[in-house]
């Protein structure tokens, strides 16, 4: 995977900027689908003429509720209807909903294609995978796709300490989740046309943080 800095994901921002907003959608019963061994998820938006679809709400972790409240993210159970988007509302965020780990595709119609992963900012405190949208950045080119996710913010996304670890909580749970978001990406992105192999990473504040954290997790040796 490869990373970049702060300042040049800044720079990209203002050469080919991210604007808020959805593709046209074409009749939904005509909606492209992606079918992963847990789901198949179904485009809410966009069409050949814009020349990506949006697939959105898809839940790449279980919810992190009850027993995995303070629990590392786990791979999420097998859903027996399709995934149309509706699991959660458009701009779902972790601040206030602990039902939040999900993320959204940006997919033109290709093979094989790279993958940019958006990591939002906020200081751990707020923000969501819908802040920013790729839009303006597909008016420059559609020869990639974007994903962008959800983490746990606040309280159940950096808490830490010898009693809560104690207590069987795990640290630090918005690094987890982001660690389980590029794997989810390594593990399905083919599926909607995208190369695991040639993966970027992209944020800003917090978002930044995460994509260092990544790299140098376990002193850079990560399992």
């Amino acid at each position: 995977m490869r990373a970049y800095s702060l300042l040049a994901a800044a720079a990209a921002a203002v050469s080919a900027p991210i604007i808020a907003g959805n593709p046209s959608s074409d009749d939904p019963s005509s909606m492209p689908t992606a079918t992963l061994d847990y789901t198949t998820v179904q485009a809410i938006a966009g069409n050949a003429t814009v020349g990506y679809y949006k697939y959105q709400n898809i839940r790449y972790a279980k919810p992190p509720t009850g027993a995995l409240r303070f629990a590392a993210p786990e791979w999420p159970d097998v859903e027996s209807g399709l995934n149309t988007g509706n699991l959660a509302d458009t701009d779902v965020d972790c601040a206030s909903s602990e039902d939040c780990l999900f993320l959204d595709v940006w997919a033109p119609v290709g093979r094989n294609l790279p993958v940019l992963v958006y990591n939002y900012g906020g200081r751990f405190k707020l923000g969501s995978k819908s802040v920013n949208t790729p839009e303006g950045l597909f008016e420059v080119s559609t020869d990639f796709i974007y994903v962008a996710y959800n983490y746990r913010l606040g309280l159940t996304g950096v808490a830490t300490g010898p009693t809560y670890q104690h207590e069987g909580g795990v640290s630090n749970l918005a690094l987890w989740d982001a660690t389980h978001a590029f794997e989810w990406v390594q593990k399905y992105i083919s599926k909607f046309g995208g190369n695991p192999s040639d993966v970027t990473a992209v944020g800003f504040s917090a978002g930044g943080s995460q994509i260092a954290f990544q790299m140098t997790r376990f002193g850079g040796r990560a399992p």
